[in-house]
């Protein structure tokens, strides 16, 4: 089940990201290396390897109404 949600939380960032990451290829890219700084400097992969998933989405959703990450 575990691996299952983070598959879901993997694959619903990487989607919210295509939009102003220009590509999925670009998307998944971010996903994998850029840190964030607002989360600790850790990279989503590495969030939603330790189950906070739901931090990264928050991040991205006050990120898609104009707010700082």
């Amino acid at each position: 089940m575990a691996i299952q949600l983070r598959l879901r939380d993997t694959i619903e960032i990487i989607d919210r990201a295509i939009p102003w990451a220009g590509s999925e290829l670009a998307a998944y890219a971010w996903y994998r290396s850029k840190s964030l700084r607002s989360l600790g400097d850790a990279a989503a992969e590495e969030l939603v390897r330790l189950g906070h998933g739901e931090k990264v989405r928050a991040n991205l959703g006050r990120i898609a109404v104009g707010g700082f990450a």
